[in-house]
């Protein structure tokens, strides 16, 4: 449902790049290095849109994808939370729970679920 979404939004000229400069966002993290956050990171690439970082479970395994660092949560609110202007959350599995603990332990950084902002373009 979600991908069939994006793609019908390309389809109407709608684009993640444009989406996100009307926030005024040019540097994000994802959380999820899969699947969804990889398409993402590709469509981003050749935007003034970066993706700094991706954050998920498995960043000891992954190390980084495209050349973008992979780190945990802990390490991501260590190092990269003041880094970017807003997290996008592609894990959908796991994005009430991670945009809850986001708002509690940066509560200045915008974080959002692209299952939302898929809908909402």
């Amino acid at each position: 449902m979600i991908v069939r979404k994006w793609l019908e939004n390309q389809c109407n000229g709608k684009y993640w790049k444009d989406y996100l400069h009307t926030y005024g966002y040019s540097k994000i993290a994802l959380y999820g290095a899969g699947e969804l956050g990889r398409y993402l990171a590709m469509e981003l690439r050749s935007s003034e849109i970066k993706v700094i970082v991706y954050v998920d479970r498995n960043a000891h395994e992954l190390k980084e994808v495209y050349h973008i660092p992979v780190v945990t949560l802990e390490e991501f609110i260590r190092t990269f939370g003041h880094e970017v202007d807003a997290l996008i959350v592609t894990a959908v599995s796991a994005d009430r729970e991670v945009l809850h603990e986001m708002v509690c332990r940066l509560p200045e950084l915008p974080v959002m679920s692209l299952r939302d902002m898929i809908f909402e373009m």
